[in-house]
């Protein structure tokens, strides 16, 4: 029988066609990131989540509860700031660009949590239009929606406003939305559909809505 020993390469030892990262399969070190409500359960997930992997990130505090998760942010020796602001509004999307724009003057990484309604949609279209300027110029900008259907929902509508966005926003934008139809979802386990969503192994995925149900 023939012997296999020495016939396998490590990973380090393959030369490969294209560039593969065979170290992580996410890289969001020093990568600035906005999360629009901290306060919710997905947000603070994700909050966490990309601070642990290096990012640096700023929380939407909506009703100046002091509860966005800043505390645990700062505990793992991320750069980290709270924005009292309700994302939902316009005034209140401004204060979060601007809030982005005075501590690292660029953004990266945008997670919208907004309802599922109508007025959710439009209030994450007006997000993106208030960080734009911060997100046009930086290589690789990436943006996740989240929305929650507790009960049968419109996603039909979040699917072409989805769609819609990668079709307005600049080519190099990546933009897809996440419909949460599972009351039973663990936030965490979202909030890794939403690292996936922000990582370069999601480059194929543009305008499309993932359903968690």
């Amino acid at each position: 029988m023939d012997s296999y020993a020495g016939k396998f390469r490590s990973p380090a030892e393959i030369s490969y066609p294209v560039n593969v990262n065979v170290t992580s399969i996410h890289a969001f070190a020093e990568k600035v990131s906005l999360i629009t409500n901290g306060n919710d359960p997905v947000g603070r997930a994700a909050a966490l989540q990309l601070a642990l992997q290096g990012s640096y990130v700023i929380v939407g505090d909506p009703d100046g509860s002091g509860e966005g998760g800043l505390d645990d942010l700062l505990e793992l020796g991320t750069l980290a700031a709270a924005v009292n602001a309700d994302a939902s509004s316009p005034a209140g999307a401004a204060a979060l660009s601007a809030g982005v724009h005075g501590k690292f003057e660029r953004l990266d990484l945008l997670v919208n949590l907004f309802r599922s309604d109508g007025q959710g949609i439009a209030a994450a279209q007006t997000m993106i239009e208030s960080v734009a300027e911060l997100m046009t110029p930086r290589p690789k900008p990436r943006i996740v929606n989240v929305f929650p259907f507790p009960e049968q929902g419109d996603i039909p509508a979040v699917e072409a406003a989805t769609m819609r966005l990668r079709c307005e926003l600049p080519g190099h934008f990546q933009v897809n939305s996440i419909a949460v139809a599972d009351e039973t979802a663990a936030a965490d386990d979202i909030a890794r559909v939403v690292l996936f969503l922000l990582s370069g192994e999601s480059k194929a995925i543009r305008g499309e809505t993932i359903k968690i149900r």
